[in-house]
């Protein structure tokens, strides 16, 4: 699976000819995109710029399954999703929620109490969607790397736990 920031503070995650992008800016979306599945976390889109990919669009709580890859979402926005047997969450509030717990990798924005919630379950990766994350270092006391893209698989998984800047 690849990782890597989409048009700001977005993310795009490609998994097995899978390709999703998390927190897309409206208006940053080629017309002709390739890609399956738009995850929302903070409203649905508010204009028709994007009726054609209003079918691939997944905002809000509940259960769904595209092409393989499963995902729920909680009433806070926060999501939970599975791909090549990764668990990876998407924190939509402060207060996160416990959908997040089996999360082996998390995104979060670097803010302490984000961080703060992130400590009470077993993620093996940390990634802060912001340039900088020291807020997140301070609460977890890691240093954190900073990569323009992020290549894992499961057996990539540490067990100790790592901490990166998507840039």
């Amino acid at each position: 699976m690849v990782m890597q920031t989409f048009s700001g503070d977005g993310v795009r995650l490609q998994s097995g000819g899978i390709d999703i992008i998390f927190e897309p800016k409206e208006g940053a979306i080629p017309a002709r995109t390739k890609t399956n599945i738009f995850i929302k976390s903070k409203r649905p889109f508010e204009t028709d710029e994007l009726k054609d990919i209003a079918d691939r669009v997944i905002a809000g709580p509940g259960e769904y399954d595209v092409k393989g890859i499963e995902m729920w979402g909680s009433p806070d926005w926060s999501y939970l999703l599975r791909a090549e047997n990764i668990y990876i969450g998407f924190l939509g509030s402060e207060e996160g929620n416990e959908l997040i717990a089996k999360a082996e990798v998390i995104f979060l924005k670097n803010k302490a109490k984000m961080a703060a919630f992130s400590k009470q379950f077993e993620a093996k990766v940390i990634i802060v969607l912001d340039d900088k994350a020291d807020q997140v270092e301070k609460e977890l006391g890691l240093k954190a790397e900073s990569l323009e893209k992020i290549t894992l698989k499961k057996k990539d998984l540490a067990s100790e736990v790592k901490l990166y800047i998507l840039k």
